[in-house]
Formats: structure tokens, C-alpha cells, sequence
């Protein structure tokens, strides 16, 4: 069993097993410390630490160090507004800002339909839906 499968299997079991698993700290529970990379990782080194600042450069990001292991797969994620749209023939980064915007810039709210094709992911901007968000819903 995979480590996304422990958090599916710990999300899924009851209410308060979720919510336990939400209030968790990552020192204290291997499967807490496993959702926030899968959720807040903006960075990472070699050496295994990550973190949920935004790097000062596009090397510094997690999926940089992902692509040039080439793991032979493909990742499509999101949680990264102020990024935007990120597009490589192994990712799809899809957080476009709906809730509030990024980068000076309007938000929209994507979705990425892949075709049939053998390999979707070469196709880059094929398949993209997005609707302009009506307003900025939020303001850090």
C-alpha cells in the first residue's frame, strides 16, 4: 500500500479519523507530514527537506528537481495560484487563481480534459477549459 493510499484509507474511515489526521502534527504522524508535502510543497532539496515557500526561482521548485529524475509519469497538480498555469510534457499545473488571483493577474478557474491520445500530456495547452472568476474571493 502506497503512502497516498494510508491518507485515502485515513480520510475515508470515519469523520473523526479525518479530522484527527487534519489536526496532526507532521513530527508526530508520518501520514500528517505526507499530506502537507502533497498539499504545500513548493520546494524541495536533494537531501529530502521541503518547504511551502514560494522559491526564489523556477530551479527551486519541487517539480524541477521531479522532471530531471525523469520518472517516467506523469503529475497533474494544483495548490499553487501564484504560479499559474504550468505546463511541461509530464505536468499540468492547473491552480490559475480562481479564489485570488496571482502574479497581478485575473484568476480563472481550469480544468484539463486530455484527449484519448496515447500520451495526452504532449499535447501542451490541448484540452484546457477556463472560466474568468467573477471576483477576487479572498486577499492574504
Amino acid at each position: 500500500c502506497g503512502r497516498a493510499e494510508v491518507l485515502e484509507e485515513r480520510l475515508r474511515e470515519s469523520p473523526e479519523s479525518a479530522r484527527a489526521l487534519l489536526a496532526a502534527k507532521r513530527r508526530d504522524d508520518s501520514a500528517a507530514d505526507d499530506l502537507e508535502r502533497m498539499t504545500r510543497c513548493r520546494g524541495a532539496a536533494s537531501d529530502g527537506t521541503w518547504s511551502s515557500a514560494v522559491p526564489d526561482g523556477p530551479e527551486g521548485a519541487w517539480h524541477a528537481a521531479w522532471e530531471a529524475g525523469a520518472p517516467g509519469y506523469a503529475i497533474v497538480y494544483g495548490h499553487w495560484a501564484l504560479q499559474g498555469l504550468h505546463q511541461t510534457p509530464s505536468l499540468r499545473g492547473l491552480d490559475t487563481g480562481c479564489v485570488y488571483h496571482g502574479n497581478g493577474r485575473d484568476g480563472f478557474l481550469t480544468a484539463w480534459v486530455p484527449s484519448a491520445a496515447s500520451d495526452p500530456f504532449s499535447e501542451l495547452g490541448e484540452g484546457l477549459w477556463q472560466v474568468p472568476a467573477r471576483a477576487r474571493y479572498w486577499s492574504p
